[in-house]
């Protein structure tokens, strides 16, 4: 539990979206804090930062005890534009409508346990690596009806977005570089060769840890990305039958479920090795020992890694072939 806790601390404390402001909560910051030397306004940011620090505090026991995340550890920032942020682990199968539930409610929490939240962002990472999460922003509207049974709440329901960062880097580009791997993911589910596109996307993914500007980048790969409507078109050129095509098309959704399933076992054989190598602790003073061990933890890591791009690509393409047949299915 201390090494998911000082893991999620790492992420908080670097992701975009929890740029460094007054209310900052990690240790470090806190270290800081405490040591530096500070003008007078400086100390009265402190002094509100203390404050509000104290309120995150408070609801990360809420979100604790709740059980809502399990027993995986939950951090909170405080904005002091009555925004709130939230960081924890969730099961890797969940459903992005489960995330929703789940996110609401943590949102539900929060706002019973602090006043006038106008906003909750809602991180929840892998268990097994801080390089995949999916986010969700709720506004004040969406908390308040997005669970029910109404025609109202069903439609606050489904305005909610869940964003699935697939494994990119986190900025404010990160949006439009999901939706341009999605694009690629599809183009090579439908058949096309995507090499280069994805070694252009690999190239905008270093500009950007790198903190440049990619937006000129990232414009001239839309822009050359072919506009491929789905394999439907595909098929229907060697099926002339719809009985045939859906058919087909039904077989393969049925091995891009395999194939998914396949590789999720993968991803958790993976985090079985890691659980059991955290266990292999090098003797204190053995540096030779303590090399190996930190060389084996990256290696799994990568590894990890590895197994959770093709586990994540695989589950796009089961969605697509879904996709494709139901279309096929319904004459749509």
């Amino acid at each position: 539990m201390r090494t998911k806790l000082s893991l999620l601390v790492a992420c908080f404390s670097v992701v975009e979206f929890t740029k460094p402001v007054v209310a900052e909560i990690t240790q470090a910051d806190k270290h800081t804090q405490s040591t530096a030397k500070v003008s007078s306004t400086a100390t009265s940011q402190t002094a509100a930062g203390t404050c509000w620090a104290a309120k995150a505090q408070s609801l990360e026991i809420a979100i604790t005890k709740s059980k809502l995340c399990k027993n995986y550890p939950s951090l909170v920032k405080v904005l002091d534009n009555n925004k709130i942020w939230v960081a924890s682990y969730a099961d890797r199968r969940l459903s992005d409508k489960e995330i929703k539930v789940l996110a609401l409610n943590i949102a539900k929490l929060i706002c019973a346990n602090a006043d006038n939240v106008s906003e909750v962002k809602v991180r929840l990472y892998d268990p097994a690596s801080d390089q995949y999460w999916r986010d969700t922003l709720l506004n004040a509207d969406q908390i308040q009806n997005g669970l029910g049974t109404s025609p109202v709440q069903q439609q606050s329901f489904n305005s909610i977005e869940v964003l699935n960062n697939l494994g990119l880097t986190d900025s404010p580009t990160l949006e439009s570089r999901v939706s341009i791997y999605k694009r690629i993911l599809k183009l090579k589910h439908d058949g096309l060769a995507v090499q280069p596109y994805l070694l252009q996307l690999g190239e905008i993914e270093i500009a950007v840890r790198k903190k440049q500007d990619v937006d000129k980048q990232i414009s001239e790969l839309n822009a050359i990305l072919p506009n491929t409507d789905s394999s439907l078109t595909r098929l229907v050129s060697v099926s002339p039958g719809q009985s045939d095509l859906t058919d087909s098309l039904e077989q393969t959704w049925k091995d891009a479920c395999e194939r998914e399933k396949s590789d999720l076992q993968a991803v958790e054989q993976a985090e079985q090795e890691q659980n059991s190598s955290r266990g292999q602790v090098a003797i204190a003073g053995d540096l030779d020992a303590q090399s190996r061990y930190d060389s084996d933890s990256q290696a799994q890591q990568s590894n990890m890694n590895k197994a959770l791009a093709k586990w994540h690509e695989a589950t796009q393409n089961r969605d697509l072939a879904y996709a494709e047949y139901m279309r096929a299915k319904n004459g749509t």
